[in-house]
Order: structure tokens, then C-alpha cells, then sequence
């Protein structure tokens, strides 16, 4: 006759504790690295949205400047004068 052991566990629940436990890791360990891909991701984004909110204030400054202004501003942008020249009123017919 075999004896009992009342306190002990079985194998096979030993062995699935044990799959158990690293699966969770696994688990773990992946949500760990996609969230800081989306962290990193998320960071790039910030900057983009600041990016663009910067050109969109430059845009509404362009856009609430006298039309004389802005022509002029834009042929310094473009390269049609060169920076430090003075710069003469042009008239512009609406």
C-alpha cells in the first residue's frame, strides 16, 4: 500500500503554477514595451501639434497684416529681397 501524503502538491499543479508565473511575464513584459512605444509615440506627436500650432500663429499673423506688409513680407520670404535692404511701400488695388 502506497501512504498519502496530505500536504503534498501534484506535479501537474506544480508544472502549471510554474506556466502560470511566466506567462504573466511574458504578459507583463510586453504591455511594458508597447507602452513605452506609445509613450514615444505620443512625444512625437506633442511636438508635430506644437509644430503646427507655431505655423498656424505665423499664418493669423500673416493674415491680419495690411496687404502692403504682406507682400513685402512674403518677397523677403521668397528670396525676392534680400534681408537687411530697405524696404518701399507698394501699392496694392483690392
Amino acid at each position: 500500500m502506497k501512504k498519502e501524503n496530505k500536504g503534498s502538491v501534484p506535479a501537474s499543479v506544480k508544472i502549471a503554477f510554474v506556466i502560470f508565473i511566466a506567462l504573466g511575464f511574458i504578459i507583463t513584459g510586453a504591455l511594458w514595451m508597447r507602452g513605452n512605444e506609445m509613450r514615444e509615440q505620443n512625444e512625437l506627436l506633442e511636438q508635430q501639434a506644437a509644430s503646427i500650432a507655431e505655423e498656424n500663429e505665423r499664418k493669423k499673423e500673416l493674415a491680419s497684416m495690411p496687404m502692403e506688409e504682406y507682400v513685402s513680407e512674403k518677397a523677403y520670404e521668397f528670396g525676392y529681397a534680400p534681408q537687411g535692404a530697405e524696404r518701399y511701400p507698394v501699392k496694392v488695388e483690392d
